[in-house]
């Protein structure tokens, strides 16, 4: 199992506004990739903390990658 985070440095001030995300300074969510490449992500965010599972790490990134927020994917050793 590999685990990461996901934070978001430049997301609209109006989503941090909302609670959708934490901005620059936190995770907004964490993560597990297992070994079939399936993924499960834990929500960070003030108001959201739901989890959800995807097939694949690809699936997962393809809808929260969000590259015009600079995600930013960072592995955690275990």
């Amino acid at each position: 199992m590999r685990r990461f985070v996901g934070i978001r440095p430049n997301p609209p001030q109006e989503y941090i506004n909302k609670g959708i995300t934490n901005g620059p300074e936190k995770p907004d969510y964490e993560g597990v990739v297992f070994s079939d490449n399936s993924v499960v992500v834990h929500w960070l965010t003030k108001d959201y903390h739901s989890k959800s599972y995807f097939k694949a790490y690809e699936d997962f990134y393809d809808i929260h990658g969000h590259p015009e927020y600079g995600t930013v994917i960072e592995w955690i050793d275990s």
